[in-house]
């Protein structure tokens, strides 16, 4: 049987997750790792910075980091190149997914589940469902602008 020295694990732990965010709505920290986030974003920056003008023109209460996890998973295979196509894939994954068990967590610990209240995910859905209506008529300034 192999011994660990006293700390050993907690140092390689580190090293995995060398981040600690707070999370003050919950009054912890979490253990993670702030490069693997924007990895994980990287491919998806433009359709982000698209969604994020859609949560400030809709008054969404929705956290950041949960709204890219959720554009990253939506886009997983599908992603088109075309931010008109990537919008409609994510506002429809969004309307269907997000009342239907949406389990999110943090890419880089899975330890770290990213959490969205009942009312948000409401709120979110009724937007992403009108937003979606919206675009099927080419109605980008209800959506974004």
């Amino acid at each position: 049987m192999d011994a660990l020295r006293p700390g050993t694990r907690r140092r390689a732990s580190r090293k995995a997750f060398p981040n600690r965010v707070w999370e003050r709505e919950y009054n912890i920290r979490r253990r993670t790792n702030l490069k693997m986030h924007i990895d994980n974003v990287r491919d998806v920056r433009d359709i982000i910075k698209l969604m994020k003008l859609w949560k400030i023109r809709h008054s969404l209460q929705w956290k950041t980091f949960a709204m890219e996890q959720t554009i990253v998973r939506a886009l997983e295979g599908e992603s088109t190149g075309d931010l008109g196509e990537d919008i409609e894939i994510v506002l429809l994954y969004i309307k269907s997914a997000i009342l239907n068990g949406l389990s999110l967590f943090d890419p880089a610990n899975s330890n770290n589940p990213i959490k969205i209240s009942r009312q948000q995910r409401e709120q979110i859905a009724e937007v992403a469902n009108d937003s979606f209506e919206a675009l099927k008529i080419d109605d980008w300034e209800s959506i974004v602008w």
